[in-house]
């Protein structure tokens, strides 16, 4: 597994940076998953986005 950590302020387009390399992810054959992690809702917090990404869920042990 591998996992691409995106760091930003809130309303530079993180979220959408993680979804777009999940989607690429997964039309390459993989399995993906994006997702954000923030505190306060607002305009320039800091915030991060994660997407991991495996090649087959075998190595996962499933």
């Amino acid at each position: 597994m591998k996992e691409i950590r995106i760091h930003a302020k809130a309303g530079q387009g993180a979220i959408t940076t993680a979804a777009l390399l999940g989607t690429a992810a997964f039309l390459g054959g993989k399995y993906a998953l994006a997702f954000p992690h923030f505190g306060a809702e607002r305009m320039g917090a800091p915030m991060n986005a994660f997407v991991r990404h495996v090649k087959d869920l075998k190595s996962l042990g499933f």
